[in-house]
């Protein structure tokens, strides 16, 4: 997939990703960036900057994350307000209202995969002249 988000032929309105959820659940240690698989958000990040330079009349307009619910509340909420500012940088910085927080969207898992854990879909979209 990182191939063809860099093919300049190729034009995307929306890309998914999650991350590891382990760095940043109340279930593991909450280590965060510290944990092993705690900067894979940097590569979503890099791959969006990548994208972004190959498509400047065309960049993403939509940006669809999924990890769990803890995650806006990890380190007094320094975590996600850190993403938040890296994604701006990006022109993702609107935010879709949505239930938790006005920001994401949170689903019971147990009803999806019989876990019994909070889900955050998070949906950002770049800024649009109107």
């Amino acid at each position: 997939m990182q191939s063809s988000l860099t093919n300049k032929n190729i034009e995307y309105d929306l890309i998914t990703a999650g991350f590891p959820c382990t760095p940043f659940s109340k279930a593991g240690k909450m280590l965060g960036d510290v944990h092993p698989e705690g900067n894979l958000f940097k590569s979503i990040v890099g791959i969006i900057k990548k994208y972004n330079s190959n498509h400047i009349y065309c960049p993403i307009k939509f940006l669809f994350l999924e990890n769990v619910a803890y995650l806006v509340e990890h380190k007094n909420k320094e975590t996600w307000s850190n993403m938040k500012k890296e994604l701006k940088e990006l022109g993702l910085g609107k935010l879709n209202q949505a239930k938790l927080n006005e920001k994401i969207f949170v689903i019971e898992a147990e009803n999806l995969w019989g876990q019994t854990r909070k889900i955050a879909f998070i949906l950002l979209s770049s800024k649009t002249k109107k």
